[in-house]
């Protein structure tokens, strides 16, 4: 097996390419608006096919394991086909994060109480 160190930062590389891509074709989307003679469909369609394809990628992240455990996910048929194809648009919403992340110098660890009754002592 590979060390978790490995794998770690096999993660926060592809995290890093992604925000790196998002950031780049954006900040080209918005140059070519502009100070070029590009209409907004011209300008952002690099970024939208680049969503379109994380999408595609994300997809099968939740088409498997939605299959395979059918049986044990405690929700109605429709809610389990509409939760698989809405997936990786909640994981496309941690790109904002991550570039929080990777810019903000002083991080933190804070406890964020739930309410939960066994956790108060």
């Amino acid at each position: 097996p590979k060390p978790r160190l490995y794998m770690q930062a096999q993660r926060s590389s592809a995290y890093i390419i992604s925000v790196l891509a998002t950031v780049i074709n954006l900040t080209f989307a918005l140059w070519m608006i502009a100070f070029g003679d590009y209409s907004v469909i011209e300008a952002f369609a690099p970024a939208l096919t680049m969503a379109v394809g994380a999408y595609l990628v994300l997809l099968p992240h939740s088409i498997v394991p939605t299959i395979t455990e059918w049986h044990r996910i405690k929700a109605k048929n429709y809610k389990k086909i509409l939760y698989m194809f809405t997936f990786p648009i909640y994981m496309m919403t941690f790109i904002p994060a991550c570039i929080v992340a990777l810019l903000k110098k002083n991080v933190e660890w804070k406890k964020i109480d739930h309410g939960n009754k066994k956790d108060r002592k």
